[in-house]
């Protein structure tokens, strides 16, 4: 399993995971992977979180560590069943599978597939995040109502 970040101007770390991710393991994921990024990208005003309503991101110590860090953070709250704003699924995973399929000769053991994964992922930052922004762009035209304002998207 692994685990990835995106933000307005690029992508974060791949994190690969040993276990699956569940709820104690999800806010030591964040304080180590997320709050580094989001410290950079954003020292002085509030970031925008989003992720994909998995259950563990909704455990309560997740909660609890949203709350520890409301001055740094604010969880946008997306709902459940909503693909076309899920774009770490349906733009930047696709395009790393893609790649992924397409490597002659493919990688035969985990070694070589994370390796693969991570070399794969950071050939797609640049086109992913481009792509990330016109798909969020185009979401918000959608959702902006009759007189087409767009929220300020960072």
């Amino acid at each position: 399993m692994v685990w990835s970040a995106f933000y307005w101007y690029g992508m974060g770390p791949l994190v690969v995971l040993e276990d699956t991710l569940n709820g104690p393991l999800y806010p030591q994921l964040l304080g180590d992977h997320l709050h580094p990024i989001l410290a950079f990208q954003h020292p002085d005003d509030l970031a925008v979180f989003q992720d994909d309503n998995a259950l563990p991101h909704r455990s309560n110590v997740v909660r609890e560590w949203f709350k520890e860090h409301a001055g740094e953070v604010q969880r946008l709250n997306c709902p459940p069943r909503s693909p076309h704003m899920n774009t770490n699924e349906h733009i930047i995973l696709d395009a790393v599978e893609l790649r992924l399929r397409v490597l002659d000769p493919p990688p035969t053991n985990r070694t070589q597939f994370v390796t693969a994964l991570q070399t794969v992922w950071c050939q797609c930052l640049r086109k992913c995040t481009r792509d990330m922004q016109t798909h969020f762009h185009a979401v918000s035209l959608r959702s902006a109502g009759p007189e087409g304002a767009r929220p300020d998207i960072r």
